[in-house]
C-alpha cells in the first residue's frame, strides 16, 4: 500500500497540498516536472482519502500518456490530470463526488487494478514496500554480519544514513525516485560539515541548518554521501525492494585528480618530523613513538594496520623477515586483499626492530605495542591523534598531510622509481584485478619484494637506534 502521506504537503494556513514527481520520461511532454494540487481542506484523514484517489489516478495518467492501460471500456474518457475526473469519477473542492462509500472503493480498485499490469495486460513487478529507516537498519546488519564493515566503519555510515533519512523523510523506499534523490543532493550541497557532531545543529532541523547559511560541505564529504546512498538502494535494487537506483551518478565532480589530493611527505617534511628529539635524544614516552613512523615510511602499511601487530607477526619467511599483516584474532584489515607479507626494510632492522621484538618475546609480551588499549576505532585511536599533535609541533602544518600521507609517500616514491604497479600494490594490499595475475596467479613472494621496499631510501636524518 502507497505512503500517501509522503504526497502531502501543508502550506502556513494548515491547508494540505497534492505533490507528486513527474516521470523524467514525461517531462517534455507534460510541461512540468511535478503535479500540484490543492485539496483545499484542513484535516489530515480528509487529505490522505483524497491523496490515495489522486496518486492512483496520477499513476494511470502517467501510463495512458505512455500509450498503456488504454480500456475504454473499465475505464471511459481520456484522463486530464487538470480536470481531476476519470470517467464518472470527479475531485473538486476537496470532495470525492461519489453516491456510497462502496462506489468510492470500487474506483480505487479499479484504479490500483488497472495501474498494476503493463501494456501487453501483464501484471506489472510488485515489490515489497519497506520503510528508508528499515532499509538501512537490515542493510547495515547485514554488512556487519558479513564483516565488511568494522565498528568505526558502521558508526560512520549508520551517521551518513542518519542524514539521508532525515532529509529524505521516513517514506517508503519505492516511492524514492529520482526528484527525491536530486532534492536529497541539493540538500547536501547547502548543509555544513560536521552536522552530526557540531552541538550547534543538534536541536535544529535541515530547514532551519540551512536557513543558517554556514560553510558548506567539502567535494569529497558530499561525495561520500551520495557514494553511500547509492550502495543502500543497489543493495535494495538487489534485493527486489526498488526498482531503480536513483542516487547513482549523482557524484559532483572533482576539482583535482585523484593523485592531487594524496598529500605526499616531501624531503623538508621528513626532515622536520625525524630530527625531533624522539629521533636525536630518543625522548620516548612510548615505544610506538619511535616505530609508527618508520614502519609506516618503510612499509606504507595502514596505522591500524601496525598498531595491532603482535609479536608473532614479524616473523622469518623464506629467510626473509616480514610483517604479517592479517585478520587473526582481534586484527582486521581493510579488505581481504590488504591481508599481506611485507618484507622488513634493513633501515628498520639497522634501527633496532628484531632486538625490540625479542625483548619482547622475553618479557612475554603478545602484542608488539601493549601500551596501545583496542578502543571503538581500533588500537590505533590514540597514535592517531599523537601524530597528529606531533606533525605539528615537528611544523608540518599542512592539513592535508596526515599519518596516511606515509603510505602515500610510499606509493609515490616507488612509482617515480618506474616499479611496476602491480607490485606495488602487492606491498600496499591492493587488489590485482587482471585475470591473468590476479585470479591465477599467487601472491608475490616476499624474496621477490623485497628488492623493491629496498628501494625506499629516503636520506633521513642520522637519527639514533631504539637502543
Amino acid at each position: 500500500m502507497l505512503n500517501t502521506s509522503s504526497y502531502l504537503q501543508k502550506n502556513e494556513y494548515g491547508i494540505y497540498y497534492f505533490r507528486m514527481a513527474v516521470p523524467k520520461a514525461l517531462w517534455s511532454q507534460l510541461g512540468r516536472r511535478e503535479l500540484r494540487k490543492s485539496l483545499r481542506t484542513n484535516e489530515q484523514a480528509r487529505a490522505l482519502s483524497l491523496a490515495k484517489i489522486l496518486s492512483g489516478q496520477a499513476e494511470l495518467y502517467f501510463q495512458r500518456l505512455k500509450g498503456m492501460a488504454r480500456d475504454k471500456d473499465n475505464f471511459p474518457g481520456l484522463i486530464t490530470f487538470d480536470s481531476l475526473e476519470i470517467g464518472d469519477l470527479k475531485i473538486s473542492g476537496g470532495k470525492i463526488e461519489c453516491d456510497t462509500p462502496e462506489e468510492e472503493r470500487r474506483h480505487l480498485d479499479t484504479i490500483k487494478s488497472l495501474a498494476s499490469k503493463t501494456q501487453d495486460g501483464t501484471p506489472k513487478e510488485v515489490f515489497e514496500s519497506i520503510l528508508l529507516s528499515e532499509l538501512i537498519e537490515e542493510f547495515c546488519e547485514e554488512k556487519v554480519r558479513e564483516g565488511s564493515w568494522t565498528e568505526k566503519t558502521e558508526h560512520e555510515n549508520r551517521a551518513l544514513y542518519s542524514l539521508l533519512l532525515n532529509i529524505v523523510g521516513d517514506v517508503q523506499v519505492d516511492l524514492i525516485g529520482y526528484e527525491q534523490a536530486r532534492d536529497y543532493k541539493k540538500s547536501l550541497l547547502k548543509l555544513p560539515p560536521g552536522i552530526n557532531k557540531n552541538p550547534l545543529f543538534r536541536s535544529k532541523s535541515i530547514e532551519q541548518i540551512i536557513k543558517m547559511e554556514t560553510d558548506g560541505m567539502s567535494v569529497a564529504t558530499i561525495n561520500k554521501n551520495l557514494n553511500r546512498a547509492s550502495s543502500l538502494f543497489g543493495w535494495a535494487r538487489k534485493q527486489r525492494l526498488v526498482s531503480n537506483n536513483f542516487f547513482e551518478g549523482l557524484g559532483l565532480k572533482k576539482k583535482k585528480q585523484d593523485h592531487e589530493e594524496r598529500a605526499v611527505f616531501v624531503k623538508e617534511d621528513l626532515d622536520k618530523l625525524f630530527a625531533s628529539q624522539v629521533y636525536m635524544k630518543r625522548n620516548l614516552h612510548h615505544p610506538y613513538y619511535y616505530w609508527l613512523p618508520l614502519i609506516s615510511l618503510h612499509t606504507g602499511a595502514r596505522i591500524e594496520e601496525i598498531c595491532q601487530l603482535y609479536v608473532e607477526d614479524i616473523r622469518a619467511e623464506q629467510d626473509v623477515w616480514v610483517f604479517d599483516i592479517n585478520q587473526k584474532g582481534d586484527k582486521k584489515t581493510k579488505t581481504l586483499s590488504s591481508q599481506r607479507l611485507i618484507p622488513i626494510h634493513s633501515f628498520l632492522i639497522s634501527k633496532g626492530l628484531l632486538e625490540y621484538v625479542k625483548q619482547l618475546k622475553a618479557q612475554n609480551n603478545e602484542r608488539l605495542f601493549g601500551e596501545l588499549n583496542k578502543q571503538r576505532d581500533g588500537y590505533s585511536q590514540s597514535a592517531s591523534k599523537w601524530f597528529s599533535r606531533y606533525k605539528s609541533k615537528c611544523g608540518v602544518t599542512d592539513r592535508n598531510k596526515t599519518f596516511h600521507s606515509f603510505r602515500h609517500t610510499v606509493a609515490n616514491t616507488l612509482k617515480q622509481k618506474g616499479v611496476d604497479g602491480k607490485m606495488i600494490s602487492a606491498i600496499l594490499g591492493h587488489k590485482d584485478d587482471s585475470i591473468t595475475t590476479g585470479r591465477y596467479g599467487k601472491s608475490y613472494e616476499p624474496k621477490v619484494l623485497l628488492p623493491i621496499i629496498e628501494q625506499l631510501d629516503y636520506q633521513l636524518p642520522e637519527l639514533l637506534s631504539f637502543f
